[in-house]
């Protein structure tokens, strides 16, 4: 049986940055994807300027760049009324596929020696208070092994079962090409019930990444196509940069189960990205929060000897990090389908650059990670 620090299952923006800096730190890792490398998958694919300093860290920034990474330079938000306003972007963006970004990150874990299982899953999980027994299944070379863990971590996306489900959307992407008004651009066009990110990717690709409300869906048929058609003819902005536009790949669908609750620790299992927590797509903080959270559970692991103080920190430094974005990610995802309140929102803020330039910011999470913090009788003080 291989002896392990840690188990990571999901090889996505938190598990490789939470097993990078795990790595770093001497501790033997393990991580699991039930997927294998390269991969698509559904998603906006908007690397926000605060990761810069995370990703170089990493050897990534430099990479995604010379590899095609597209480099964003203005966010644009539309609504089907007409409204629009040109959001602030202070440093460098990237507009870049998780096929690309992913299999990066894949190799600078495994670069760093952590050991990575693709196509794997876990068959058996038994915790007996000191360590966890684990049977992994890799079906991807047909073989079974066992491992002992100290931690299990998961960072697959997958909530917890005790998170109550609020609402049900769905995320349904493709790539298109000849969108030339898309390129160095971020988009999100607002419509009734759903609302479309265009982000350019590498190759002078075009993400179209929509998100719609599981009714709408059904009324239109399940036809992803009709979905995105009817709000091409409502939104006038989001028809001229589509009117030309050919599609270049098939629909991928994913559903996102709107939750408001936040799992960091549960029956010893730690949690980091869409598996703590659900943020509202439409600021697009996704890859954000996971390369953050999973570098901020690194630290508190790495820094404490007892989970009760590594759960304190941690979860001082992701309310920290995060709690404002989140509750402006939620309140801003709960109107913007509504047509009313997309323009009377976009219309407040095409009024005020100083508006605009502090709702940007409120809606990136904060990323300075202090490598240290210390636990004093109760009180959190950074160093």
């Amino acid at each position: 049986m291989t002896t392990v620090d840690a188990l990571i299952i999901g090889a996505g923006p938190a598990g490789t940055s939470c097993a990078a800096t795990l790595a770093k730190r001497g501790w033997r890792v393990v991580i699991i994807d039930k997927s294998t490398f390269p991969r698509h998958k559904t998603c906006g694919g908007f690397i926000g300027p605060e990761n810069k300093a995370l990703l170089s860290d990493l050897g990534i920034w430099s990479k995604l760049l010379e590899q095609g990474a597209c480099i964003v330079e203005q966010s644009i938000i539309t609504a089907s009324k007409g409204a629009s306003t040109i959001m602030p972007i202070e440093g460098q963006a990237l507009g870049v596929s998780r096929q690309l970004l992913d299999t990066l990150l894949s190799n600078c874990v495994k670069a760093t020696g952590v050991t990575v299982y693709e196509g794997a899953l876990v068959r058996n999980l038994y915790n007996d208070g000191e360590g966890f027994d684990v049977t992994i299944d890799h079906y991807g070379k047909n073989i079974k092994c066992s491992l002992r863990t100290r931690h299990v971590i998961d960072t697959s996306g997958n909530h917890s079962p005790q998170d109550n489900v609020s609402n049900i959307q769905l995320g349904i992407a493709a790539l298109y090409e000849n969108m030339p008004q898309a390129l160095g651009r971020v988009m999100l066009h607002c419509c009734k019930d759903g609302h479309v990110g265009i982000n350019p990717f590498e190759n002078n690709q075009v993400n179209v990444c929509y998100v719609v409300e599981s009714k709408h869906f059904e009324v239109k048929q399940r036809d992803p196509e009709k979905v995105l058609v009817d709000w091409v003819v409502e939104n006038p902005h989001l028809y001229k940069v589509m009117r030309e536009a050919k599609r270049i790949s098939p629909w991928k669908a994913v559903l996102i189960p709107s939750r408001k609750s936040v799992t960091l620790f549960e029956k010893g299992i730690w949690r980091a990205g869409d598996a703590a927590a659900f943020i509202d797509t439409v600021i697009g903080g996704g890859i954000s929060v996971g390369l953050l959270s999973g570098r901020l559970l690194a630290l508190a692991l790495t820094e404490y000897n007892q989970d009760d103080d590594r759960l304190k920190v941690y979860t001082h430094n992701y309310q920290q990090h995060f709690s404002g974005q989140r509750r402006l990610a939620s309140l801003v995802g709960n109107l913007v389908h509504h047509p009313w309140a997309a323009e009377t929102i976009i219309r407040l803020l095409d009024t005020n650059y100083r508006l605009r330039k502090a709702a940007m910011s409120y809606s990136r999470p904060v990323a300075v990670i202090k490598n240290r913090i210390r636990y004093i009788k109760g009180d959190l003080l950074e160093v």
